[in-house]
């Protein structure tokens, strides 16, 4: 792995990132996922993650891609992907991604989840620092 890891978002933004997004989308059509599992671990040594954690990561970002542009049966397709290849506590880490991502742009998360991140990062100081700084909303709008 690299000294200087590079960004999540500048790799997926990158060539490395659209060639891993191609390889899975063949991957969804063929059911050969070997190339995407190729480029995972290629882009793993650039960012010093997991390559299982950029190819769930990556399926997750098709699946709401596709869900964002109504293509339902694609992002079932994706979905099931990731919950098939992918490690449950894999698919748990990109999930707690997505939530603080959505936490830090907004501020705020739901009561929920921001009590199942609080639990499930119970021995993860940093994180839990960090989530401190998300408000907590029983209501959104409301605190």
């Amino acid at each position: 792995m690299t000294d200087d890891p590079v960004p999540l978002p500048q790799v997926f933004g990158n060539r490395h990132g659209a060639e891993l997004r191609a390889a899975l989308v063949e991957g969804r059509r063929t059911g050969d996922f070997s190339r995407a599992r190729r480029m995972a671990n290629q882009l793993a040594a650039l960012v010093c993650e997991t390559p299982a954690f950029l190819f769930a990561l990556r399926l997750q970002m098709l699946a709401l891609e596709a869900a964002d542009d109504r293509r339902p049966e694609e992002a079932k397709a994706d979905h099931d992907i990731l919950v098939r290849t992918c490690s449950r506590d894999t698919v748990r880490r990109v999930a707690h991604l997505r939530l603080f991502g959505t936490g830090l742009r907004q501020d705020w998360l739901p009561a929920a989840d921001h009590d199942r991140l609080r639990e499930d990062l119970r021995s993860h100081p940093t994180m839990l620092r960090i989530l401190a700084g998300i408000e907590r909303r029983t209501e959104p709008g409301r605190p």
